[in-house]
This record gives structure tokens, sequence and C-alpha cells, in this order.
């Protein structure tokens, strides 16, 4: 993967090395220092808004030709954070490996770099010095925190009666469904907002890297279980750290 990896970045450094495009970096684990074999490659770019595109279509020519796409898929636009996304999986590469290419207009005023949220960017070049990686500021911490916290504790009263009455009526897979989205999910806010509040959206992922060896050994025993009765003990436990968490926050995010 490593050797492939450092083939296909050679390429889109050249092929990318145009007057339009503005800066070019890796995020995703190269950013966070947790690459490995796996790693797929996050590529974002910054490029005239007239001309992203052209830019799409000169990857995509450029892929066809030196390797054959296996599959694309384009996020519909406007997407969720603005940029133009596609994500490729390729031919004659190692397998589980695929591409994230996201493309920015220069305009834009997030750019995805707070580095408490998505590391630190490699760059492969930046033309303008756009590059200037910050922490989150506070203030925005605080207002996401608290409407996440908000949003998160006052209805969980009822979606824990839900996930209960399905486990008491023995359906396994609506309860397993309910318990991970309603429950588990909202937990993970808790979590995030004692352990990391930068990334208070960002559930679970990651949680190995942030969260106390116990805290983690807590989750993994909660999400192992077999049936509905090891799911309803979960359920219990998870319920319980949840109104734990709720207490001891209350303070510092209402």
């Amino acid at each position: 993967m490593t050797d492939f990896r450092d083939k296909i970045t050679k390429e889109l450094k050249i092929l990318l090395n145009r007057d339009y495009v503005h800066a070019v970096w890796e995020g995703g684990s190269s950013a966070t220092g947790y690459l490995d074999e796996y790693s797929d490659l996050d590529l974002m770019i910054i490029s005239d808004a007239d001309k992203i595109e052209s830019s799409f279509s000169i990857l995509e020519e450029f892929f066809k030709e030196k390797y054959g796409i296996l599959k694309q898929f384009r996020m519909p636009e406007p997407t969720w954070h603005g940029m133009s996304q596609c994500f490729y999986l390729l031919d004659n590469t190692p397998k589980y490996f695929y591409l994230d290419i996201a493309i920015q207009k220069l305009e834009a005023e997030d750019k995805f770099l707070e580095s408490d949220r998505h590391g630190l960017p490699v760059a492969w070049f930046d033309k303008g010095k756009l590059l200037n990686p910050k922490p989150t500021s506070p203030d925005k911490i605080v207002r996401k925190g608290k409407s996440a916290f908000k949003l998160n504790t006052e209805l969980f009263f009822v979606v824990e009666i839900e996930v209960m009455k399905l486990i008491r009526r023995g359906r396994l897979v609506d309860a397993s469904q309910e318990f991970q989205v309603s429950i588990l999910r909202r937990l993970s806010v808790l979590l995030n907002l004692k352990y990391r509040p930068a990334k208070v959206d960002f559930g679970l992922k990651y949680g190995y890297r942030d969260y106390p060896a116990d805290v983690n050994k807590r989750l993994q025993s909660i999400v192992t279980y077999s049936n509905i009765y090891e799911l309803e003990n979960s359920a219990k436990e998870t319920i319980k750290w949840f109104y734990e968490l709720e207490s001891e926050l209350t303070s510092e995010w209402v």
C-alpha cells in the first residue's frame, strides 16, 4: 500500500500543479498521524470556482487512462459542507484503497482546517499561504456544545422508554437498531463533551484515540452482545452512564 500511495501521490502532485489550483493537501489519517496500510487518500483541493468541474474532469481522465475507474460517487450538491466531493474506487490498486477528493472554491470561508478536529494538513503545495490550521474557537465549541447537550438530553426519556419496550417485546433486531441510533448516539455526545468537545458531532468514531482506556473498555463491553438478554443489560448500563454524565455536565453545558 505504501509504495502505491507514494506512486499515485507523485502522479497527482504533477497533475494538479496548475495555475488555478491554489493549494492541495492530505487530510484524514495523514493529517491526524494515524496513517496505516488501510488508509484511503483524503485529498483537499482549493481551486478557482469556475475551474472545479475542469479539475474533476482532469482527474477522471487521468484515472481512466492510468488505472480504470471501477466505481465513483459524486456527492449531490449543495453538499452539507459546501465543497464539491467525489469518491473513486480505481482498478489495479491495493485492496481497500479508494480516493476521497474534495474541491472547494478559493473564496470559501470554512476550509476545514480546525486542527483539533481535522489534524494538521499534509501540504502538497500552498501557493497563496492558505493553509493556516488553528484550533476551534472557544466560542464555537461552547455554542455547538450547549446546543448538542440540550438536543440530546431533553428527549432522552422518550427514546429510553421506546428501546426498553422493544427489548421487553423480544424484538432483537428493532431493539438493537434503536439502541445504537437513539441511546448510544446520545451517549457519544456527552462523552465527547467531556473528553473532546471540539468533536461533539463525531459520534464514537476515533474515540479509541481520545477517550481514557477505562472508557473505551466500558464502551466495548456495552456494544458486545449476542441476544436480547445481553442487549437489555447493555441498554441499562448505557442509560445509567448517560444520566451520570448528564448530571456531571449540566453545570457546564446548560
